[in-house]
Parts: structure tokens; sequence; C-alpha cells
């Protein structure tokens, strides 16, 4: 049974490249709950797993990554390996990894390679979920579902509109530059919520 309540979109950093590595504040990612409890993240950057758990409590059992550049999914790999031990210790499976599958290949490949050196399957750390553009995807028992669109962006990179219920509720463009096309394909959602330079923090939908 999911959680009941309020729907809440808590951006936890509107960093870039090298903001967290210079500056400290947390690369762009942001955290979905309902009545309080964490559902799902979105991109795992540097700065971004602190972030979380300081504003949201803990990271929740599901993940989403746009793209493989180190703001979006630098700190994946460490991530993943403690949530899977502190999982696996209180008898639940590991965190759920969504990803379109052009992404979820590089991210395996390159971001998690280092996973390698504990001699353990990857299928350890995470059950790998991708999701293709031309259907929507649920979420675990959550009630929430995605749908990728793909990005303006020097990396394969894929933002997506969030639904709740059935319902769009929120078009994400992760880290695309400017595209009036993804824009228009994006309208179909309550809010739109671009990669970077600031804006809102903490939204709620009814």
């Amino acid at each position: 049974m999911h959680a009941v309540g309020p729907l809440e979109v808590l951006v936890l950093g509107t960093g870039a490249g090298a903001t967290y590595i210079y500056s400290r504040e947390s690369s762009s990612a942001f955290v979905v709950l309902r009545g309080g409890e964490p559902l799902l993240l979105c991109d795992v950057g540097y700065g971004v797993t602190a972030a979380c758990r300081q504003l949201a409590g803990r990271l929740p059992p599901h993940l989403y990554v746009s793209h493989n550049h180190g703001d979006h999914s630098g700190e994946l790999p460490v991530s993943l390996a403690v949530e899977s031990k502190a999982a696996a210790a209180e008898g639940r499976g590991p965190p759920e990894l969504y990803a379109h599958p052009d992404v979820m290949t590089e991210i395996r490949q390159h971001r998690l390679r280092e996973l390698r050196s504990t001699g353990r399957p990857q299928e350890d750390f995470a059950t790998f979920r991708e999701v293709p553009c031309d259907c929507t995807t649920p979420i675990g028992d959550t009630g929430l579902a995605v749908r990728p669109f793909l990005t303006s962006h020097s990396e394969t990179c894929y933002g997506l509109v969030l639904y709740d219920g059935g319902q769009a509720v929120l078009g994400w463009t992760a880290d695309s530059g400017y595209d009036q096309a993804l824009y228009d394909r994006l309208v179909v959602a309550a809010a739109a919520a671009s990669g970077g330079g600031g804006g809102w923090r903490r939204r709620q939908f009814q």
C-alpha cells in the first residue's frame, strides 16, 4: 500500500557541474514525497544524497537518473552501496533505479563500474528498471508513473513527465538547453521545472 496524502516536490539543489565541488551547493535534483514520505528521487549528483537525507529524512527506495554527468549521477555508486546494504539488513530488496534504456547502458557501463571492485554483481546494489519513451512506467506501488523525453544536451539525457494516479502533474527538462519542441511536449504536465538556475524549492499537488 502506498502512502496517502498530498503529493509534494522538494527541490534539493539547483547547482551546475562545478557548483558543489567549489561552493558546496547541491547539484540539481528533486525528491517527490507523499504525506511526508519520500517516494522518488530524480538525479543523484554531487551533494544530493546529503541534501535529501537532511531535508526529506532519508533516500527514497526509487531513483530516476536523467543522464551520466557527475552532477546528475556522481553519487550513485556510493548511494546504491550504502542503501542496498541497509535494505538487506532490514530484509528489503535493493533500491530500484529507473532510467531510459540508453542512459541505463551508460550508467551501468561507466558510472557503476567502480562497484566491480566489490566482486559482487550490480544486481546486488539495485534493481534496474528501464523506462522507454513510448509508454508510462509505474514507480513501484507508489501510485506514480514516469514517461521520459529526450532533451537537448551534450550527453544522452532524458527528462520526464511525472504522473500521479494517471494524471500528469509535473514536467521536468532535466539538464536540457532551450528546446521549444520539448517544452511543447511537456505542457501536458500541471507544472514545469527546468534543470537549474534557481526557482521554487517546495510545491504540493492536491
